[in-house]
């Protein structure tokens, strides 16, 4: 999408964490006219992302605009009170030959942009390469949501999250109780799904089924924040005594990839779930602005890095960035022309199942 000009209203789609961060950092620190319509803000439902501040990625551009994003990031998630983050060792495993080479590359940029990373042996239930992130945090979603409205408030958001008041058609356009209050900016995969026609789908990225568990944990779950590459499962923290496992089920598999990937799992017992839909983008490199054959924009593909990369996109977005920032989100525009250069990722999930 273009670039929305100093007195433009930026209409932002979506209710995860990203969306809520990248709404008050637009509005507080660009001065942009922003409403936010979250239509799942405030209903206290198990959450579809993980947001953390290191993620599966190989590309020395996107680690070191994590690593340049650090101090601010803490500085303005800390505005949300206390509770929101839990820092850890981050996990993450991978089996398949190319998966763990990519994380093996991985692991050494980390650590040449001062992240802390190091190796751990591989053991009876992970085969293959495991690498330990430390002091990484994760972001707790459900307290998130709940200080999410207060928050967004004192930004100069503008938060919308009744259903009925607003709609979203082909134009691109979105209307506040019939009136027209901008482009829309879809900034949540479920959005995206729902609202991008197949076609211009099809050319970015693949619907994917996923499931979110919440377990008790009975005993020590060692990882507690993890992730399998070649499974696509996840876990993170959620509060005392209580994890949440996020995973693939396409094809009904979830359950068998839970127990596979952490080994442990008869440890975990069953509270909630809830059942969504994701987007993989093709090469697993995020997809920036407007859709191939659409009038929508959005923003997908950044994984657990989201809102580690939230300044940077909010920059891009407002005119602002830096050289470096600029390019990095022009070359993983979502109309990538013919020719340009590849910005392939680690794609996590059970297509590394089947190369395997």
């Amino acid at each position: 999408m273009s670039n929305p000009s100093q007195s433009e209203p930026i209409a932002l789609l979506g209710s995860t964490p990203f969306a809520v961060f990248l709404a008050g950092l637009l509005a507080s620190e660009h001065r942009r006219r922003v409403t936010l319509f979250a239509p799942e803000l405030g209903r206290k439902r198990l959450p579809r992302t993980v947001s953390f501040s290191l993620g599966p990625v190989t590309r020395p551009e996107t680690l070191r605009l994590v690593a340049d994003n650090r101090a601010h990031v803490l500085a303005r998630l800390g505005e949300f009170g206390p509770g929101l983050m839990e820092t850890d060792a981050l996990r993450i495993a991978a089996e398949a030959p190319g998966t763990a080479l990519g994380l093996s590359h991985m692991r050494h940029g980390a650590a040449g942009f001062g992240l802390p990373a190091r190796p751990e042996p591989s053991h009876q239930a992970v085969a293959g390469e495991i690498c330990v992130f430390d002091d990484c945090w994760q972001i707790n979603s459900s307290i998130m949501d709940v200080r999410a409205r207060e928050w967004l408030e004192k930004q100069g958001v503008t938060v919308v999250s009744e259903e009925s008041r607003f709609a979203l058609k082909g134009d691109g356009i979105v209307r506040r109780d019939g009136e027209a209050v901008g482009p829309a900016l879809l900034v949540d995969d479920a959005l995206i799904a729902a609202h991008a026609g197949a076609r211009s789908l099809s050319r970015i990225a693949t619907p994917r089924s996923m499931v979110t568990f919440l377990c008790r944990a009975d005993r020590g779950i060692a990882r507690a924040a993890f992730i399998h590459l070649d499974h696509g499962v996840t876990v993170t923290r959620a509060g005392t005594g209580l994890v949440q496992v996020h995973a693939p089920d396409d094809d009904g598999r979830a359950t068998e990839r839970v127990t596979t990937a952490l080994g442990d799992a008869e440890g975990l017992r069953l509270v909630g779930r809830r059942k969504y839909t994701d987007l993989v983008t093709h090469d697993g490199a995020p997809a920036i602005g407007g859709l191939p054959s659409s009038r929508l924009s959005a923003i997908t593909g950044l994984g657990p890095l989201d809102v580690a990369l939230a300044p940077t996109i909010a920059r891009h977005l407002a005119g602002s960035a830096s050289a470096r920032e600029d390019e990095w989100a022009r070359a993983r525009q979502a109309r990538r022309p013919k020719g340009a250069p590849a910005i392939d990722d680690l794609r996590p999930g059970p297509a590394r199942e089947e190369a395997r």
